[in-house]
């Protein structure tokens, strides 16, 4: 999985020292087909009718996190472990969105979304593996 377009509000958050990825609780949630990637979301309140729904389906929390200096690159690099939502019914989807879980969906800041081919699940495994030269998030 290539890596993710960042939002806004996690720009900020970065620029604030609002946000730590590898000690907060990062989270994944799988998007519809009806979503479209706006930088200017921030919480996941504002993309929440996007969410797929469905039998054993739930947002996965991340383990696996860290962070690297990139000297080489020019560039710092989050990724984490392979993300996997187990024997899920969802129907069709072809995004995913990596957030920072507070308390609830008004004050979860949203990190990047993750657009990929249009997919449906139906009693199977949806597995999300980051780049391995790539991460899950840069900041060039």
């Amino acid at each position: 999985m290539a890596y993710g377009r960042c939002y806004n509000r996690y720009k900020y958050l970065c620029m604030t020292g609002g946000v730590n990825l590898t000690s907060g609780t990062v989270k994944v949630m799988l998007m519809k087909t009806t979503y479209t990637f706006n930088p200017d979301h921030n919480v996941v309140a504002d993309i929440s009718s996007h969410e797929v729904s469905g039998t054993n389906y739930a947002r996965q929390t991340v383990s696996g996190k860290t962070v690297t200096q990139d000297n080489t690159n020019d560039r710092a690099v989050y990724t984490n472990d392979a993300v996997v939502f187990n024997n899920i019914t969802v129907g069709t989807f072809n995004g995913a969105v990596l957030y920072v879980h507070v308390t609830n969906d008004n004050d979860s800041p949203l990190i990047a979304y993750y657009n990929f081919d249009t997919q449906t699940a139906s009693a199977s495994n949806v597995t999300l593996t980051p780049s391995v030269n790539e991460g899950m998030v840069q900041i060039l």
